[in-house]
């Protein structure tokens, strides 16, 4: 058995849940924005009361890089590296790309690509292309919305569309008939963490440097002299 603790702080709320193997024992979801670095080591504890746990029975802390709220996930990852360094627990980080992926392969069985795309504000959009056979994956990327939604409207059949960024440029993809656009969800939580942290468990693909997903350039430049 594999026992799982998830957690997630990069939308601005605080989502923590705990499994073993593909079965969620404990979940607990504190919505209220912007409390996440005061809630979330008390959340922690609460789901692992709820599941009849303890720290020393996880084997794995799945935890969100990115890409999100900078500020939260950032939270997310320094409370993993301090309890994965205060316990025998391995690290295991995912990104919100790979899971919204994955809540996509989830519903669509017949596909020859899904494409993520999550919103970044500042009128632009995360983007990630994940091919059927899993080993063509693109690199993920920023694209403003004109650029997005002219890929978007270039592409052919079995295409699918899926994300928080949908619904920012709706208006002008819609129409085309080619694509399949799933539910928008408002965010990933941490049940959908366990059970795909248990996936790569099982695959031996568990990515475990606690290190975040930057993919905006950063705001702030060296001057040159």
């Amino acid at each position: 058995m594999t026992n799982i603790l998830a957690l997630d702080v990069s939308h601005n709320c605080c989502s923590v849940a705990v499994s073993t193997d593909n079965i969620i024992l404990s979940f607990i979801e504190e919505e209220e924005p912007h409390t996440q670095a005061e809630k979330l080591l008390n959340t922690i504890e609460d789901c692992l009361k709820k599941a009849v746990m303890d720290y020393s029975d996880i084997d794995y802390l799945a935890v969100t890089n990115g890409p999100g709220s900078f500020t939260g996930f950032r939270i997310g990852l320094a409370t993993a590296h301090g309890i994965c360094l205060a316990s025998k627990i391995k690290p295991l980080t995912v990104s919100n790309l790979e899971l919204f992926h994955f809540r996509a392969k989830e519903q669509i069985a017949k596909y020859k690509q899904i494409i993520v795309i999550l919103n970044a504000y500042r009128r632009q959009i995360y983007w990630q292309t994940f091919s059927k056979n899993e080993v063509d994956n693109a690199k993920p990327t920023i694209l403003s919305h004109d650029e997005a939604i002219d890929h978007i409207n270039s592409l052919d059949d079995n295409t699918i569309i899926s994300g928080t960024g949908i619904i920012e440029i709706y208006d002008q993809i819609h129409k085309n008939r080619k694509l399949t656009f799933l539910p928008r969800y408002k965010r990933i939580k941490a049940t959908n963490i366990c059970k795909y942290a248990y996936l790569q468990v099982k695959k031996n693909r568990v990515r475990n440097a606690l290190t975040p997903l930057y993919i905006r350039p950063p705001d702030a430049k060296i001057s040159k002299k």
